[in-house]
């Protein structure tokens, strides 16, 4: 796997999808891995590979009516660019006056 730079429009391209969404995900902390160099949101190719593969194996467990793989297996946490797990779905987030997020 080559490691080269991409950008949001190249990685939407790779993808085909629009580059709207994938600045959205982004934003819901989803799809490939991003860091920024200054003020450019850029992407490794091996980290849009690593996420392509992923989509195509949960494709594939769906298919065979496997269970889903778990956000919280070794894979789906290197997708997050924050360098933490994300939160389990369904998880409980209160808030400092004890309200629910």
């Amino acid at each position: 796997m080559e490691s080269e730079l991409m950008t949001s429009a190249e990685v939407a391209s790779a993808l085909r999808a629009p580059e709207a969404s994938i600045r959205y995900w982004r934003y819901q902390h989803k799809g490939p891995r991003w860091f920024k160099i200054g003020r450019r949101v850029l992407y490794m190719r091996s980290d849009v590979d690593l996420y392509i593969e992923h989509a195509r194996s949960t494709a594939a467990a769906r298919a065979l009516g496997l269970p889903p793989i778990s956000a919280s297996t070794a894979t789906a946490t290197a997708l997050h660019s924050s360098g933490t797990p994300a939160p389990a779905r369904g998880s409980d987030d209160t808030r400092a006056d004890g309200r629910s997020t």
